[in-house]
Parts: structure tokens; sequence; C-alpha cells
């Protein structure tokens, strides 16, 4: 008996030498980015932000003004361009002019604001709506009800077929094949919501329904025409 309390006092000590305090494991994990950052190791780089997000969740830390920078560019590789704006504010908020980074943020800036100004994209002969999907949309998605480009089948076409952008106002509801088309090439979009898109297609045998398209995994299914999905509209360049 004597033994196993040994050992369990024992291993209780090698524990405690292991739980270091939150702001040396802060440290540790900001000089691990710093070098996976000089060495140009993304995965490293990713690796240790992710646990610096977990240190931060866990023990409410603010972290150097740096992690916010390398954040911001992770955030603009993915192509979330509200989120890397925040975290490049935040950054230059506690650095100004004087930060290790403020040319290359001023970069990020410009690249953020050049994204979000996009409207439009080209695939082929069809020129894609690609407008900024806002958080008053997503919650009318999420809800159920019509607002802008979230609407039932009959507003999705109305929507489209009311649209003038870029100097046209020829825009329609695109086909089910269409859409398949644009979720083949994705990558493309800057502006995009991983949830359904209606397209104009309507099933043979229940024209009570009409065909969408999800926008993570490309699955296409058709349902009432009186569900809120995301629309896109689309228009022939030919």
């Amino acid at each position: 008996m004597k033994k196993i309390v040994s050992v369990l006092i024992v291993l209780s000590m090698s524990a405690s030498l292991f739980a270091l305090p939150p702001k040396i494991k802060q440290d540790q994990y900001m000089q691990g980015l710093d070098k996976a950052v000089e060495s140009k190791n993304d995965i490293e780089v990713q690796r240790y932000l992710k646990k610096l997000d977990a240190l931060k969740q866990t023990y409410k830390l603010e972290l150097p003004a740096r992690y916010n920078y390398f954040k911001a560019e992770i955030s603009l590789e993915n192509k979330k361009y509200k989120e890397a704006n925040a975290y490049i504010e935040k950054y230059l908020d506690s650095t100004g002019d004087k930060g290790k980074f403020y040319s290359q943020s001023l970069d990020i800036l410009n690249e953020i604001e050049k994204r979000l100004k996009i409207t439009y994209v080209k695939t082929d002969n069809l020129m894609w709506q690609d407008e900024v999907y806002t958080k008053e949309e997503n919650k009318a998605y999420a809800d159920g009800y019509d607002y802008q480009k979230v609407q039932d089948w009959q507003g999705a076409k109305a929507y489209c077929s009311n649209l003038n952008l870029e100097g046209h106002a020829d825009w329609h509801l695109p086909s089910k094949s269409e859409l398949k088309t644009l979720f083949e090439t994705r990558a493309q979009l800057v502006n995009i919501v991983t949830e359904r898109y209606w397209s104009s297609t309507v099933p043979t045998l229940d024209t009570t329904d009409a065909w969408s398209v999800r926008f993570d995994d490309g699955n296409t299914n058709y349902y009432n025409k009186d569900s809120f999905y995301y629309t896109r509209c689309v228009r022939d360049e030919k």
C-alpha cells in the first residue's frame, strides 16, 4: 500500500511539473509560431495558432499583437475577409505604425477592400453575381423568412429578374446544371455560404418543388417552393 501511495505522489509531482502557468505556455507557443513563420512552415503555423486559440479561450489571455496579424493572414488565405479585417484592425490598434508588420498589414487591408468590392465572377460564358451575404440575410436563412438574397423559389426568380448589377439587367435564376458547374469551380468565388441555393429547375413529377444545390458538398435535392434558401443570379454572356 505504501508503494502505491509513493508511486501516486511521484506521478502527481511529475504532472505538476508539466502544468506550466498559462503565460509560460503562451510564450512557448508564440516562440514556436515565430519560428514556424520564419521557416514558412504553414502546417506548424496553423498548429501553433490552434494551440494559442485554445489557450486564449480557456484562460481569457490577451495574446501579443503579432498573433492577430498571423490570424489575419490565415483568414485572408481562407477567403474569410471580414474575419481577416477584424484581426488586422486589432493588430493595428495595438501597434499603430510602429508594428513589425505595419507595411504588410496595409497590404492585407488593401486586398480585403478589393475583395469585398467584388460583385461578380465569370465562368466560361456565364457571369455570376458574387456579392457579400450579410448577417441579416444569414439570419433570414436560419429563421426561415425572405430578405434580399434569401427567398422562397418564386421570390428568388423575381429577385434575379429585377436585379440590376454592373450595368446589366438580364439576370436570371440559374438552372440546376449551371449551379452544379459553379459548385465545381467555387474556389474562384469570393462570397459564398455553404448552404442551399435555389435553382430554376423543377422536378418533372412534382412541380410544387424545385431543385437546389448545397454548396458544402454539392448535394442536389428538391424541396417545396415555399422553403427559404440563398439566391445567386447569373447571366449569359454569349
